[in-house]
């Protein structure tokens, strides 16, 4: 049993390990917090704040316990619908909600 592939172009590869690897251009970060502004409401995405998009799962950075229970628990499997429908060529698989303490959380906080 042989599982050659068929020779793809250098750029084609290296796009698909970009995607992979999550190192787009910070234009996507924008964009992907731009769409989750429009997903999760004004309340809600003041209070969070979406940090990367690795490997299919969004991860979002929230401020306080009770929200993100809330998010995890009740809002999660609704918001990866519609977010699926608003961006289908992100193919966001998962969210993840992660506590960020101290106020509203930063890019810096993601960074460190």
């Amino acid at each position: 049993m042989s599982f050659r592939r068929e020779p793809r172009h250098l750029r084609a590869a290296l796009a698909e390990v970009i995607a992979r690897r999550g190192l787009a251009d910070r234009g996507g970060a924008r964009q992907l917090a731009e769409m989750w502004v429009r997903v999760a409401g004004q309340k809600i995405s003041q209070q969070t704040l979406v940090t990367s998009l690795r490997n299919g799962v969004l991860h979002v950075g929230v401020t306080n316990s009770v929200l993100l229970s809330e998010l995890a628990g009740f809002h999660r499997k609704a918001l990866l619908t519609v977010l699926r429908q608003e961006n289908a060529g992100a193919c966001i698989r998962d969210i993840r909600f992660t506590l960020k303490s101290s106020g509203r959380p930063t890019q810096a906080e993601d960074r460190s």
